[in-house]
């Protein structure tokens, strides 16, 4: 990449009252900007990311919960068969 400025640095010295450094200080302050601005973005689509992150994980905590009260409740609401009820298949009598 040195090279490349070198090469045009060499190629600038000769025409334009700009001086040579000045243009390439020009385009590497381009390059600052552009990549300064790629940065921003990715970090917008990062903190994007982790916000959807947190609410799905949220959601899952939730989920989790709701799927563990179901369970409770189900143990707790367990309807026992008299043996005069049970299946006979069930059973040693079948």
């Amino acid at each position: 990449m040195c090279n490349c400025y070198d090469d045009i640095l060499n190629e600038l010295q000769d025409f334009d009252p700009f001086s040579a450094s000045q243009i390439i200080c020009n385009v590497i302050n381009e390059h600052i900007k552009r990549l300064s601005s790629v940065i921003k973005h990715h970090n917008e689509i990062a903190e994007s990311a982790e916000k959807s992150m947190e609410a799905l994980a949220d959601g899952l905590r939730r989920l989790r919960l709701q799927a563990q009260k179901v369970v409770d409740d189900t143990r707790n609401s367990v309807i026992r068969l008299s043996p005069e009820d049970k299946d006979p298949v069930y059973t040693d009598e079948g």
